[in-house]
């Protein structure tokens, strides 16, 4: 993510997206501790709060499976079958409009694209994690053959 620093006052701060901060748990009242090694500036809460990825933000989640793992379209239509050939930036949609709490059918895709980020990034390949979500989290209301995106028998 590119950002940039804007002027407050005769300092320079950066902005950080309301994502990030309810990923790591930041508000106006967290410390930071800020450091460098020289080339990068690394910014830390004082006391780190460990998140589960299950608390992972659906947002950040699908963000990070289209930008860092480039998650092809047919394993999107594979999670969720109605997403259509265009799965990933339909699936950045979805994501965004998911109500609270999610209705069932998107809590079962919630859940799928959750397992196979935690798969993806521990090194399976993308069949591997799509078919363990697939597995774990099988759709009720069909069989497991519609919800890889082939019609139902």
């Amino acid at each position: 993510m590119e950002k940039h620093l804007v002027r407050v006052g005769n300092s320079l701060g950066l902005v950080i997206d309301r994502a990030i901060c309810r990923l790591l748990g930041l508000t106006t009242n967290t410390p930071l501790e800020i450091t460098t090694d020289g080339l990068r500036i690394l910014i830390e809460p004082l006391k780190p709060r460990p998140r589960k990825l299950e608390q992972l933000d659906l947002q950040l989640v699908m963000h990070e499976l289209a930008f860092r793992w480039d998650m092809p379209n047919e394993m999107h239509q594979q999670i969720n079958p109605g997403l259509g050939p265009r799965g990933c930036v339909r699936a950045l949609g979805w994501a965004k409009h998911v109500e609270s709490p999610p209705s069932a059918q998107d809590a079962l895709y919630s859940a799928r694209y959750r397992l196979v980020l935690e798969r993806k990034r521990a090194g399976d390949r993308w069949e591997t994690a799509v078919d363990a979500a697939l597995a774990q989290f099988p759709d009720p209301t069909a069989g497991e053959t519609a919800a890889r995106g082939a019609p139902p028998a």
